[in-house]
């Protein structure tokens, strides 16, 4: 069983800016230092699941993508649980797509969790 990773971004960051801009995130009496990514891996059977929680925005998105790169080799499956996300910009959009497109390309099964139970899923060619 693997820890949790968590990652306090500085306030220059991107979703920084959103909150202060008023259009943010933020919750009432929350502050832009609260800003955080964590990472919670499983592994059950063959599937690796990324259980993702907190915010994924320009300065968190590296973390994920290095992690993903831990877990992602041909015949690998992987499953990325977003329902614990509070907040995605068009950064953590772009990582899926690029981690999708990698999957085809590479020869690994990606999944993606959804907080509405849906699955987007790029399967390995047969």
């Amino acid at each position: 069983m693997s820890e949790a990773v968590s990652l306090c971004p500085d306030t220059g960051n991107r979703t920084s800016a959103l909150v202060q801009a008023g259009i943010g995130p933020a919750t009432a009496g929350s502050t832009v230092n609260d800003v955080h990514l964590k990472i919670h891996p499983t592994t059950e059977g063959d599937i690796v699941t990324l259980a993702v929680s907190g915010e994924l925005d320009d300065a968190s998105c590296p973390m994920l993508d290095g992690c993903l790169v831990d877990h992602c080799r041909p015949g690998a499956r992987v499953v990325l649980d977003l329902r614990s996300l509070n907040f995605m910009d068009c950064a953590g959009i772009e990582l899926l797509h690029r981690t999708y497109a990698r999957a085809g390309l590479e020869g690994w099964t990606f999944a993606v969790m959804t907080p509405g139970e849906r699955f987007v899923a790029r399967r390995r060619a047969a």
